[in-house]
This record gives structure tokens, sequence and C-alpha cells, in this order.
């Protein structure tokens, strides 16, 4: 690929990004907001992540589980899951 194509799809990449979350954010700034309302914390939260050549990266993510101490793993039914 040459730096002209390389940076021809660089840049569609990066508009068709913006258009998308242009289009999706409301659906996002509900979600966060229900996810507050339902487990009293912020509706969002910080992960850490392991990226290529095990580079660590942070993500912020919806919570979608209420807050508890000492719990790790997830099983079906799972009452800290939110609506």
């Amino acid at each position: 690929m040459t730096k002209t194509q390389h940076m021809t799809k660089r840049t569609f990449d990066v508009v068709l990004a913006l258009f998308g979350l242009l289009v999706i954010w409301p659906v996002i700034l509900v979600t966060i907001l229900l996810a507050w309302r339902d487990t009293g914390a912020s509706g969002l939260f910080r992960q850490v992540r392991v990226g290529r050549d095990g580079r660590l990266f942070k993500v912020n993510k919806i919570r979608t589980m209420r807050m508890v101490e000492g719990t790790t793993v997830t099983v079906e039914g799972d009452p800290r899951i939110t609506p």
C-alpha cells in the first residue's frame, strides 16, 4: 500500500468513525445515565487492557454490573447484572 493510499484509507476511517459517533452518541449518553441511575455509581468505568505487542491501554466502558466487594466471577442469573 502506498503512502497516499494509506492516508486516504486512514482519512476515510476517521471520517466514518466520527459520523458513526455523531449518530450513536445520544443512545450512548442515555445508556450511561441509566447505568448511573441503576447502580448509584458512575455510568462509566476505566479498565486496563493488553494490546498489540503487550502494550497496555485504558478503555472506558459502560457499567453493566453493580459493584460488590470481593466478587470476581460472573455466573448465569448473577444479581449484580443491571437491566
